[in-house]
């Protein structure tokens, strides 16, 4: 538990590496840019095959705060996570801030909660306001994150290359 900025279970600010093939089972707390596995994800680190198991919370009012990144710029690929996540505002069952179109099959079973009256940015698998962004191939398991909005496919979905969750879990980490 930190009551700093830039709290990962893995690494803390994700710039030009690779973070691959590792897992996080423990509780994350931090005020801002709080992830499951990193905090921030920036320029051209990658963060692959990974996953979240534990609680991830962020106490500030724009917490940043993700299953896998509390924040993204650019690629994260083949993450999943199962740990609950709260927090204030921009809050993803995956990334909680992502400003990257390289978000690709991902999948949340994680219950995402805002401690805010009146959240904003909230989304099952990322929260974001760039119109251009949409998580490829992602998708979360609606009886477990039940909110309205946000970003993301319900798990009953199948995607265009007709995988469906069955499959897409069983090629995960």
């Amino acid at each position: 538990k930190s009551t700093g900025s830039y709290i990962g279970g893995i690494t803390g600010i994700n710039v030009y590496d690779q973070v691959s093939y590792c897992y996080n089972s423990c509780n994350v707390t931090g005020a801002s840019y709080v992830g499951g596995i990193s905090g921030q994800n920036k320029d051209a680190g990658v963060v692959s095959q990974c996953f979240n198991a534990g609680l991830v919370t962020a106490t500030a009012t724009n917490g940043y705060v993700g299953g896998i990144a509390g924040y993204c710029n650019t690629e994260l690929t083949n993450c999943y996570n199962v740990g609950a996540i709260t927090g204030k505002n921009y809050m993803g069952g995956i990334v909680g801030w992502s400003q990257s179109q390289w978000t690709r099959y991902c999948y949340n079973a994680g219950f995402v909660k805002s401690l805010s009256d009146k959240p904003s940015y909230v989304g099952a698998i990322a929260s974001s306001n760039n119109s251009s962004y949409y998580p490829y191939y992602s998708f979360y398991d609606k009886q477990m994150c039940t909110l309205d909005g946000g970003i993301g496919r319900a798990s009953d979905a199948i995607n265009s290359n007709n995988r469906t969750t069955d499959k897409f879990t069983t090629d995960m980490v």
